[in-house]
């Protein structure tokens, strides 16, 4: 009698955590954008220029929409100093919506 090899089906690991100071993707820099739809990221290379381009409008659209944008910092994301314009060489910007007063 011969039994039959039941191979154990192959679990695969879920990705690495990553800090905000980590790279996500090959030297990119990004922003992210919370707002009611989630979290969005745009992510540039500063060597590319086409890229940078998309990044530098994207943030005048979200400043103009009231938001704030940070420069990210540390390994837990806290929100550095406060942006007005875009740098393409900020590694990790953070956009919020500006509070109303109230």
């Amino acid at each position: 009698m011969t039994q039959s090899v039941v191979e154990k089906p192959k679990v695969d690991m879920p990705p690495p955590v990553l800090t905000v100071d980590e790279d996500p993707i090959n030297g990119k820099h990004y922003l992210a954008i919370q707002d009611h739809t989630g979290d969005t990221k745009i992510m540039w290379s500063k060597d590319n220029d086409d890229e940078v381009e998309v990044a530098r409008n994207t943030f005048r659209d979200m400043k103009k929409k009231g938001y704030q944008a940070f420069k990210v910092v540390g390994k837990k994301g806290d929100p550095g100093e406060q942006m007005n314009e875009f740098d393409p060489d900020a590694e990790r910007i953070i956009f919020v919506k500006q509070a109303a007063p109230g």
